[in-house]
């Protein structure tokens, strides 16, 4: 009789998402395994449970029926790995400055922390005619331009 230890995890929390991985086949049970800091062991029992078998069946039919999110999670996973590549080429001073920029830009999108885009003064060009309708023919036009705002005032 062997003496298995308990997995020393809580599968209703780590579950779901880990049997998203496995059913998505994305990574391998090696990184499986890493990711979720599980030994090999604690992984062969995780998912030779009932509970897990469920999420299983039920990931692996959502990753096989929505082509969308497949792509969208395949092009996420791709992103996250190659962010300490990018990290690493904004911090190495032998990468030129407009590659680093641009690593810069790419870190600043992912993360979220881009400004709000103001609207500025550069709509479309407006006209105003009066036609004051006497004898003549008298017009009055005007052109209105966008001025610039100080915000330092």
């Amino acid at each position: 009789m062997s003496s298995l230890t308990p997995i020393s995890i809580d599968p209703e929390n780590l579950s779901s998402q880990l049997a998203y991985d496995v059913a998505s086949k994305l990574l391998t049970v090696d990184d499986i395994l890493v990711k979720y800091e599980l030994t090999r062991e604690e992984f062969v029992r995780l998912v030779k449970t009932d509970e897990f078998k469920k999420l299983y069946a039920e990931a692996k039919l959502a990753w096989e029926g929505d082509a969308k999110a497949r792509i969208q999670a395949k092009a996420a996973m791709a992103v996250e790995d190659s962010l300490l590549t990018v990290h690493s080429m904004l911090v190495n001073d032998m990468v030129p400055a407009t590659a680093r920029l641009e690593a810069f830009k790419q870190l600043k999108s992912i993360a979220g922390v881009e400004p709000d885009k103001k609207e500025t003064g550069t709509g479309a060009h407006v006209a105003i005619s009066i036609n004051l309708g006497d004898a003549g023919g008298t017009t009055i036009e005007a052109t209105a331009t966008p001025i610039a705002s100080d915000d330092s005032a």
